[in-house]
């Protein structure tokens, strides 16, 4: 199959080279196949990254408070219930009933999600253990149940947004953690406001 995007390739051993932050694995980076890169990333944090304390997974259009990033929770993020696949073939998130049945687990939307160090080789083993789903957030949810864990909800995640009235005010982002979705453009104002000296939330 052939894709018709621009080769990056060059540009990515060129931030590599500058950055060291890149990961890299041979497979078609798609929506379904974002379980894949889950399962490969809790590996290679088992391996490379043991001593980690906090693990932040999140979107590249969401805007990460960095500076309320920190927390003694297990998993938080915005946690979603109650759902079950989509049976709309037009919808981004179709399930069929050959591939799943039944309600999902609870899962904290895959916006992004912040988990400590030492659930991480739990989650990299129990993932052995569970098929692969084609929605990476619901199957980390499956995993959490097969660990007899939960997500917690927090209220400083947003994956869903704000109110509209409040995404001008530098305010309304000092106390989330998350915010999706944002663009570089975006992100970069937030972040700005968030750091200026003269900003007073009290």
């Amino acid at each position: 199959m052939e894709d018709y995007f621009p080769d990056l390739s060059n540009m990515l051993h060129h931030e590599s080279s500058i950055h060291r932050d890149i990961l890299q694995w041979d497979f078609r980076d798609t929506f379904f196949n974002l379980t894949i890169k889950e399962v490969l990333f809790l590996e290679w944090l088992s391996t490379r990254c043991p001593g980690a304390s906090y693990i932040f997974k999140g979107d590249d259009d969401v805007f990460v408070n960095t500076i309320r990033a920190k927390a003694k929770e297990l998993f938080v993020g915005d946690v979603i219930t109650n759902a079950g696949p989509h049976r709309d073939k037009k919808v981004k998130y179709f399930i069929p009933e050959s591939v799943f049945i039944g309600a999902y687990p609870a899962y904290a939307g895959g916006g992004g999600y912040l988990f400590s160090g030492q659930l991480t080789q739990k989650l990299h083993n129990v993932s052995k253990s569970v098929p692969l789903y084609p929605i990476d957030d619901v199957y980390t949810g499956m995993c959490l149940r097969k660990l007899g864990l939960a997500p917690e909800k927090h209220k400083g995640f947003r994956t869903f947004d704000i109110e509209e009235k409040y995404r001008n005010n530098a305010c309304a982002y000092n106390s989330l953690m998350l915010v999706h979705p944002r663009s570089p453009q975006y992100m970069i104002k937030i972040w700005a406001w968030l750091n200026d000296p003269a900003l007073n939330c009290h």
